[in-house]
């Protein structure tokens, strides 16, 4: 069954697209660099822990892999702003495909860190706080996978107008000429030669 994404000419149904664009896109590279730099704090804080515990090597591999998703969604935050400020289509579409390749890596990593949280208890069933804990954190990744999935569908909604609105075309042939401009509704206009009018 096949069923279009859908495309809108406003953002939260009332400021333009573009500007509304912008703000979701500096609001996510704040929230990006607070989340970042509170990730590093956390992982900083924690290392001599890990090294008195013992347990490095699974330590590493989280921290970098975390610090390094993080890095990216700051970089693409700022390519979502240089695209959006420009109306570089190149950028946004980058941005486009990188968010929805970051939306199944954030949902993976939510189902394993899910999934290692339950194995790892001894008795999962008889631990209410565990299922709090759990409904809380897939709560907040759903909530930010919705945002998420709104932010791709303006960004692809944009990317919709400006191929939209670049679609003009003029052939000037001296036998000929015809002008033909599509607009977002696909409607040509053609100028024949203005000597037959006159």
């Amino acid at each position: 069954m096949y069923t279009d994404i859908p495309s809108f000419t406003k953002c939260c149904f009332c400021a333009p697209l573009r500007y509304g664009l912008l703000v979701w896109a500096y609001f996510k590279l704040v929230t990006s660099i607070i989340i970042f730099l509170s990730a590093l704090t956390w992982i900083l804080s924690l290392v001599i822990f890990v090294i008195l515990v013992g347990d490095v090597k699974v330590f590493i591999v989280l921290a970098v892999t975390t610090l390094t998703i993080l890095l990216f969604d700051i970089i693409f935050n700022l390519v979502l702003i240089i695209g959006a400020h420009k109306k570089h289509t190149t950028l946004l579409r980058l941005y486009y495909r990188y968010g929805i390749a970051h939306a199944f890596v954030i949902t993976a990593s939510a189902l394993l860190f899910i999934v290692y949280a339950v194995a790892s208890a001894s008795d999962p069933f008889s631990k209410p706080k565990l299922w709090h804990n759990i409904v809380i954190f897939a709560s907040a990744i759903c909530a930010s996978m919705i945002i998420h999935t709104y932010l791709l569908i303006l960004v692809r909604s944009e990317v919709l107008k400006l191929k939209a609105n670049s679609q003009f075309m003029f052939t000037n042939h001296t036998a000929n000429p015809t002008c033909v401009m599509q607009g977002s509704d696909d409607v040509q206009i053609l100028n024949k030669d203005i000597d037959e009018e006159t």
